[in-house]
């Protein structure tokens, strides 16, 4: 883990919105500068906010992930389908009244 994900994942959770609002309206500011002709004092700065965007929701959603898991949580998408599956495979029983179409 970098170390910018370190101190990312310090910041306390209701302080994440908001920083992720003032990241969007920068880098919205620096996007309009770059689509007029103005260079950017510092050319990586729309990079490095662009990825500091997307580490902050990375770090919410697994936050969001780690509280779903909680023991009393539903089974997981994986655990579904090999149910799913298994049940598939085994054969279906004839109900005692059914007629049997061959005879």
């Amino acid at each position: 883990m970098t170390r910018a994900m370190k101190e990312l994942r310090d910041v306390a959770a209701a302080d994440v919105p908001k920083r992720i609002q003032d990241l969007r309206k920068e880098y919205a500011k620096l996007q309009a500068q770059v689509s007029t002709g103005t260079p950017p004092k510092n050319t990586m700065q729309l990079k490095n906010i662009r990825r500091t965007i997307s580490r902050l929701l990375t770090i919410t959603s697994s936050k969001g992930k780690q509280m779903e898991s909680s023991p009393a949580s539903p089974p997981k998408k994986g655990e579904q389908l090999k149910k799913q599956n298994q049940q598939k495979m085994m054969p279906k029983k004839k109900a005692s009244n059914e007629v049997n179409p061959k005879a």
